[in-house]
């Protein structure tokens, strides 16, 4: 056995002593691909009747069944975050139990049935709750793992239902970039000017929550470029700071 397999080997024995969870620092592909656990369907489902006072997150549930993922979907994986607490979302340990593990592990769930199905609606399905995963992006690891993971499925998604989109990387002042999505209009060509816009959520809403709102500037021959506000979503690392300008009072 050469090396390259022994470590696989030895990384997925770890892995499967200490249950479905992945350290909490370490974000190997193939543990995480694995975040989904098919013993776990013998568990049995919690019950749970949604009441918004249980949650410190807004559940938008109206807005994520636009994005493929309907009210019973979320309300399952509801039924299994329990932090312990008063407010069951209170904390995010990525561990079991708690929201970013639970949504992941539905995400990874539907992502193993869309790579098996080659199927544009189950990537889209898998890329939104990676995005409930991340939400509402508090800049810890396993979040931002959870929105890249996102993103890269939106992506897909669109692309298998011949929408031509792609992932884009913006230069900033300092040398840095942050990421976008470039959505062309249907039928546009290289040697056409077309008319664009920028559109952002702002920190609220990621670069990907966007679509069912643009859809009609795109049908009309519009080019949409969406990315996040600094602090949100793609880029939560950074953050505006503010700058007070002193400037003399005016007399009236």
């Amino acid at each position: 056995m050469n090396k390259k397999l022994i470590s696989i080997a030895i990384t997925l024995a770890v892995f499967n002593l200490t249950g479905c969870e992945p350290d909490e620092n370490t974000y190997n592909e193939e543990i995480i691909n694995n975040y989904y656990c098919d013993a776990d369907d013998d568990v049995v489902q919690p019950e749970y009747t949604f009441v918004e006072d249980d949650w410190y997150r807004d559940i938008r549930f109206t807005d994520w069944a636009k994005m493929g993922v309907s009210e019973e979907d979320v309300t399952l994986v509801l039924a299994r975050i329990d932090s312990g607490k008063a407010i069951r979302d209170e904390s995010n340990l990525d561990k079991k139990g708690y929201w970013t593990y639970e949504f992941s592990k539905e995400a990874n769930k539907i992502l193993k049935q869309a790579k098996i199905l080659d199927d544009a609606d189950l990537y889209q399905k898998a890329s939104t709750l990676f995005n409930i995963a991340a939400y509402p992006n508090l800049r810890r690891s396993h979040e931002l793992y959870a929105m890249d993971k996102a993103l890269t499925y939106y992506v897909k998604a669109l692309q298998m239902k011949g929408n031509d989109v792609e992932l884009v990387k913006l230069p900033l002042e300092d040398g840095s970039t942050i990421k976008g999505v470039m959505h062309w209009p249907i039928d546009h060509t290289d040697d056409k000017t077309i008319p664009a816009m920028i559109w952002t959520g702002g920190v609220d809403k990621s670069l990907i929550e966007h679509y069912d709102a643009f859809s009609e500037p795109l049908k009309k021959g519009y080019a949409v470029l969406t990315l996040d506000m600094p602090g949100g979503g793609t880029d939560a690392k950074r953050s505006i700071k503010p700058q007070i300008i002193k400037e003399p009072l005016l007399d009236i």
